[in-house]
């Protein structure tokens, strides 16, 4: 590889490893906050109050970066919130988590199995603005090692008692295994799928349905060789399910790279193959073609023949006329003179020599 090839390829991979939030200046948010938030949220009573001060922190964290630092008092703060009995407090806790995760990003991986519990532990709530704050925290925790962190906790959701805590817990594994690497995924994926066996029989549809994505999920991050034994022994249709799921949301494989352009000086596409006709049509892209080699290009002169009726030459005198009718042959030399002689001295001797006559004798 030559230096300005490396140098180009270097390039391709800074470009791609440009994270446009390097650029952004980080908002540290545990310095805005007020001295005494703390002692404001403990001696907080009213619904209001508690959500006053919620809202302040979320009003921080509503930005593309925060800077990391200790959080763990703050993150505890929100977690007894989202535990909350007024549901809008709870929702407000929620939202501030979401934004608090969005901007510490992998920042926020130690404190996930703070909240996480009791975030899943709020699918109960029949509200569709608390479903939906639930949701959008849980997705805003997904990171590469998510999955790892809160396996333990989800694996309880999974058999919690309240069936929407089970359909939810088991709705958002789905979405965090489909953003799990690889490598991340492949010491806990057999245990997760042989968990599944109680969700797929579960008496909830919801329940089956959210379990059916996990097992898909599954299937499409890894592929259905690490699962055949349990696939083998799973009941037709909901294979026929995780199938369909793992197929809908498998990652797309590569474009195949485009052919590579014969060099310049390559004879692949111009020298015909034995038997085959040389053409030399204009190229319907439109590009120039070289122009042939003087040999192809010039025009064979036509064969003529001449049709007269002319009689063949006589021989020689003394020579025989011979009529070759084999015209494939090649025709014969004829032989030298001095033996054409003898030969017509013999032929006259033999004519002229006459056997004695009785009389005579």
């Amino acid at each position: 590889m030559c230096i300005r090839d490396r140098e180009v390829g270097d390039a391709a991979v800074e470009e791609e490893a440009f994270d446009p939030l390097d650029c952004v200046e980080a908002v540290d948010v545990l310095a805005k906050l007020p001295k005494d938030w703390f002692e404001t949220c403990a001696s907080a009573s009213k619904w209001t109050e508690k959500k006053e001060q919620i809202d302040a922190v979320a009003q921080l964290a509503d930005v593309p970066k925060i800077e990391h630092g200790d959080y763990l008092e703050l993150v505890k703060v929100l977690d007894k919130f989202v535990t909350d009995g007024n549901i809008n407090v709870a929702t407000a806790a929620l939202q501030a988590v979401t934004k608090l995760a969005a901007g510490l990003k992998i920042g926020f991986l130690p404190y996930v199995k703070v909240v996480l519990q009791h975030i899943l532990d709020r699918f109960k709530e029949k509200k569709s603005t608390a479903i939906a704050a639930v949701n959008g925290a849980c997705d805003a925790m997904i990171l590469p090692s998510t999955l790892t962190e809160a396996h333990e906790i989800l694996e309880a959701c999974w058999k919690h008692k309240v069936a929407q805590v089970r359909a939810g817990a088991l709705a958002w594994t789905s979405r965090l295994v489909l953003k799990t690497p690889k490598n991340n995924i492949l010491k806990i994926a057999k245990p997760i799928a042989a968990a599944m066996s109680a969700p797929l029989a579960d008496k909830d549809p919801a329940v089956r349905t959210a379990a059916v994505a996990v097992f898909g999920a599954l299937v499409a991050n890894l592929g259905d060789k690490p699962f055949n034994e349990i696939l083998f022994k799973m009941d037709s249709k909901i294979k026929s399910k995780v199938e369909e799921f793992a197929a809908a949301n498998k990652t797309a494989a590569p474009a195949p790279a485009p052919a590579a352009a014969p060099p310049a000086n390559s004879t692949a596409s111009t020298t015909p193959k034995k038997g085959e006709v040389m053409s030399f049509e204009p190229d319907p892209s439109g590009k120039p073609k070289r122009s042939p080699p003087a040999r192809f290009a010039k025009k064979a002169e036509p064969m003529s023949f001449d049709m007269t009726d002319e009689q063949p030459a006589s021989p020689p005198k003394g020579e025989a006329m011979t009529f070759d009718m084999d015209d494939d042959k090649p025709k014969k030399r004829s032989p030298p003179a001095r033996f054409q002689q003898q030969n017509n001295t013999q032929a006259t001797d033999c004519l002229l020599y006459t056997s004695p006559s009785p009389r005579d004798s």
